[in-house]
């Protein structure tokens, strides 16, 4: 899966819902999944393990 800005125009409320789902699907045990976020905001980039910044 491939996100590109995914919270830009949500509320925090809204924006914590949408990475906590992010990260369920990445954690769900016996399934393999990746998923790549493009962001420029270093909050969402908190949520996740491996982090590439390419500034």
């Amino acid at each position: 899966m491939i996100v590109d800005d995914l919270t830009v125009n949500l509320n925090d409320e809204d924006s914590e819902q949408i990475l906590g789902l992010l990260q369920d699907q990445v954690s769900t045990q016996n399934k393999q999944r990746s998923i790549i976020v493009v962001t420029t905001n270093d909050d969402v980039a908190a949520h996740f393990n491996n982090v590439i910044d390419l500034r």
